[in-house]
């Protein structure tokens, strides 16, 4: 089911797993660099402990890498993905990822302190679904893409020094429900039918867009 389980403490370095239920679990806390994975039914990275990772390229994956707890991630490649990265809840930086032919790039739920930085996302159908997120922050993104954020009775979410280039398709690029603070700044979005749809209670503040 899972080809590598870490409970206590572990370090992994040049690691391949293909064709498997799980590549990579961590309950415990791992150093991992430089891990490929393939063909695998559900998640490459899996953590609810602490992870440091240094180094993914995953290919066929259901998922590229899901923590709900402490996971500090660069220099990642995802594709051909059913989402990217999952965050839920937890905290960590990620930085350096490139997700190509995914569904979803990343998916956030929950109360989380984690950042994401440097992302390029292509040939994929959505860059961040954060829906019933709080304390969410993307920056540095640039993606080919209509659909860019969707955030269905989000709390708090920051998106800045991004730009999202859409085809046109009829959609919203963003399409927010915000109860609480929805804050978009230095982001370029076009070719968008829709550029902005924000509804809901909370306050959207929107600086320096294009």
């Amino acid at each position: 089911k899972t080809a590598i389980m870490i409970h206590g403490t572990g370090v992994l370095d040049s690691v391949s797993v293909s064709t498997s239920y799980l590549g990579v679990e961590v309950d415990g806390s791992a150093t991992i660099d430089d891990l490929t994975c393939s063909a695998i039914d559900f998640e490459c990275v899996l953590v609810s402990g602490s992870a440091v990772l240094d180094g993914l390229d995953a290919d066929v994956v259901a998922s590229g890498v899901v923590s709900s707890g402490d996971l500090d991630a660069t220099n990642i490649e995802i594709e051909n993905a059913g989402t990217g990265i999952t965050i839920s809840g937890g905290s960590g930086d990620y930085s350096n990822i490139n997700i190509v032919d995914a569904n979803t790039a990343i998916h956030v739920r929950g109360v989380t302190t984690a950042t994401v930085d440097d992302v390029s996302v292509s040939e994929t159908n959505l860059a961040l679904d954060a829906g019933d997120s709080d304390g969410f922050v993307l920056s540095n993104v640039s993606a080919d893409i209509s659909r860019a954020i969707r955030g269905e009775g989000l709390n708090t979410l920051t998106v800045k020094d991004s730009s999202f280039n859409g085809s046109r398709d009829g959609t919203s690029m963003v399409d927010v429900n915000s109860e609480g603070t929805f804050t978009m700044s230095n982001v370029a979005l076009k070719n968008a039918s829709t550029a902005l749809d924000l509804r809901g209670s909370g306050t959207h503040i929107l600086t320096s867009l294009d």
